[in-house]
């Protein structure tokens, strides 16, 4: 098992360091702002005036989960489909706009999607083994399937996370984005897990991914046949288009209230999170599906359980 020891979260919901996130949802809108921390209370001055959004939001979100657990990460494994946009645009504008061959390499060095897992760890002093996935949509999943691997391995605390960043030049290319229904924002979710049992926890089930699939719906039932757990179901968390043939108490488009950024799955694990936080077991298994279908070629899907204490 896997537990979520510790979640923070940067969003256009008032979900930093907020409790009960599943209750006070409202949907996403156009051109809304995201709610910021006091990065001051995060970051040394000379970082507010260098970091980028993405990079800001990564680190304050990556260092309140620190705060939350208060125990180093073994491992940093992040997920981000398009990297640091504002960063890339501006050596981009750089390199088209320079009279001269030489210029600037920050906004390259500071461009790469790899930056976000480094300046986390470069924040933390963190020298433990540290990775970035990038993989479209499924860029999430995918880090969270290596965060898991890493304890299964013997690492006792694991920060895994996903981010991405939203800049006014994505709304000249929105006829290429698989959803026009909901606005482009900016997200950043990080989480800590643990091998470590706790009574009553949160844990993650199992996850897994999959590219060109057709039968959505067949690999769903197999995916929680490979449970152990059946087909009931408490929440499904979708996004795009609903699964059928799929049972359960709920369902909930996530995308409305989280806005499309590619690796919004890891604002619907935070969502299923705070939704398990407050629901009364009663002793029994209750049981949250998270359907990542944002774009029609892949399939993404986690599995979030909670026992009774």
């Amino acid at each position: 098992m896997y537990f979520i020891t510790a979640i923070s979260s940067i969003t256009c919901q008032e979900s930093f360091q907020q409790e009960s996130l599943y209750h006070n949802l409202v949907p996403a809108r156009q051109g809304q702002e995201i709610p910021l921390p006091n990065y001051k209370d995060f970051l040394p001055a000379n970082q507010l005036r260098r970091l980028s959004p993405v990079l800001k939001n990564a680190i304050t979100a990556a260092t309140d989960c620190f705060q939350q657990s208060g125990k180093p990460f073994d491992a940093i494994v992040i997920g981000t489909s398009l990297g640091c946009l504002t960063d890339t645009e501006k050596f981009l504008i750089a390199i088209s706009s320079s009279d001269s061959e030489v210029f600037s390499p920050t906004s390259f060095i500071q461009s790469t999607h790899n930056t976000i897992a480094g300046q986390i760890s470069l924040m933390m002093a963190n020298h433990s083994y540290n990775m970035t996935h990038t993989q479209n949509s499924l860029s999430f999943e995918a880090a969270l399937l290596d965060a898991m691997l890493c304890i299964d391995e013997g690492k006792a605390h694991v920060l895994a996370g996903a981010a991405d960043e939203y800049i006014p030049f994505m709304n000249e290319l929105d006829t290429l984005f698989t959803r026009q229904d909901v606005p482009f924002t900016s997200g950043t979710s990080m989480f800590c897990l643990s091998g470590e049992r706790h009574p009553g926890g949160i844990y993650i089930a199992q996850a897994a991914l999959h590219c060109m699939e057709n039968d959505i719906e067949g690999k769903i039932a197999a995916f929680l046949c490979a449970g152990n757990g059946g087909k009931d179901l408490d929440l499904v968390l979708y996004s795009g288009i609903c699964p059928q043939g799929i049972t359960a108490a709920s369902m909930m488009d996530y995308t409305v209230y989280s806005g499309f950024y590619f690796s919004n799955a890891s604002f619907a694990l935070h969502l299923a999170h705070d939704y398990l936080q407050d629901t009364e077991s009663g002793g029994e298994r209750k049981r949250v599906l998270i359907v990542n279908n944002l774009n029609p070629r892949n399939l993404g899907l986690i599995l979030v359980e909670k026992y009774g204490a």
